[in-house]
């Protein structure tokens, strides 16, 4: 071990003499904090070192002879006499070449002039910070993530932006609660408005009891008053559970987001959204004394029990609907007939006998969603 570290420290003093003769092309520096004597290029010198916000810096140094990352490694370190080199922010980018081919992104400054004349502007830094689903809430990444695996090169060390250093770097698992944004400028939104108001739901409902008219002689009567039943079911407990969502673990409040209204056929087509499912709806609705059916929503750090029953109670409030055992039992009949007959290849043994009798649990339940709206 001692061979290659003894290496490694040469390669680096070397670099630093190198350094020190040729000199960096920028000079404005600060001191790096926790490093006596060391210094680092500031925020405005290190964002003219790129053509535009986002694009790989430019090398403000001579070539060493040496490997980039002999001193550009996971956590940076300090060159004699001349500064800090920053931490690679590309440790741990799972993509062939990444930390190989540095030449390829990152380029010396050989000529201060312009190379062509040009009247391009470049897109200005902007230190933003990640939106907050509520207050208090992490922040999301507002970045790419390719490149960026090692979080730490320019959030945490004596490299980091001081704009954007984090308070808690012992907490390595930074994207457990930090998670890219998607494209969507903000949390709030009037997209899917349809689902808030209760007025797809009671399309729903209104054509799931016609169709249960004719159900006991039709088995496509059936199968549709099954289905749009329990949509309408899923809708409305979404909608009324929206508004308090932050009252619900992270599991259960991911599940009650609004869809987009546009379909995406690629994406629609291959994914199916996550989203509150009937067996939920059974599960947050019934009393506390009550087992948990659907126990995987209630994953997490806290005891599953008494997180279900929490979960239970926020629900119950807010809707003002309660099921009984009796209730769960028949309502999680017809979630087994409707995902048997319409998730499940066939064959299948229907039981009218069965499914009609539940349908006045499932009536209790819609209209009582319908009346806490």
């Amino acid at each position: 071990m001692r061979g290659p570290t003894r290496a490694r420290l040469t390669i680096c003093v070397l670099a630093g003499a190198a350094l020190t003769a040729s000199g960096c092309s920028y000079g404005d520096r600060v001191p790096v904090p926790d490093r006596e004597g060391a210094v680092k290029s500031t925020a405005a010198v290190r964002a003219d070192r790129r053509a535009y916000d986002g694009a790989p810096p430019t090398i403000p140094h001579a070539a060493f002879g040496a490997r980039c990352a002999a001193c550009h490694n996971a956590q940076g370190q300090s060159v004699s006499g001349v500064g800090f080199a920053p931490a690679s922010p590309h440790e741990g980018t799972a993509v062939a070449g990444a930390t190989a081919r540095c030449n390829q992104c990152h380029v010396y400054v050989t000529d201060g002039g312009l190379f062509v004349p040009s009247e391009y502007q470049p897109l200005e830094q902007n230190l933003r910070h990640g939106s907050r689903a509520t207050p208090g809430a992490p922040p999301t990444i507002p970045h790419r993530i390719l490149m960026r695996e090692n979080c730490v090169a320019c959030h945490d060390g004596p490299g980091a932006r001081e704009e954007v250093r984090t308070t808690h770097p012992e907490r390595w698992r930074c994207r457990q609660c930090h998670v890219p944004a998607t494209a969507r400028e903000g949390f709030d939104s009037d997209l899917g408005s349809g689902y808030i108001n209760g007025d797809e739901a009671r399309r729903l409902w209104d054509g799931a009891k016609e169709a249960q008219a004719s159900a006991a002689d039709n088995l496509i009567s059936l199968c549709e008053s099954l289905d749009l039943g329990l949509h309408a079911a899923e809708i409305l407990a979404i909608s009324r559970l929206n508004p308090i969502k932050d009252s619900f673990p992270a599991t259960i409040g991911l599940l009650l987001n609004m869809p987009m209204p546009e379909v995406d056929p690629l994406q629609d087509g291959i994914n199916v959204p996550k989203s509150l499912l009937f067996t939920d709806v059974i599960d947050l609705l019934s009393i506390e004394e009550l087992e948990c059916v659907s126990p995987g929503m209630h994953r997490g750090w806290e005891d599953r029990r008494f997180a279900c029953r929490r979960s239970r109670g926020a629900a119950q409030e807010a809707t003002r609907v309660s099921l009984s055992a009796e209730d769960q039992k028949q309502l999680l009949v017809l979630a087994a007939y409707r995902n048997r007959l319409f998730r499940a290849p066939p064959p299948v043994r229907i039981e009218t006998s069965a499914i009609l009798p539940a349908f006045k649990h499932l009536e209790k339940l819609v209209e009582g969603l319908l009346a806490a709206g």
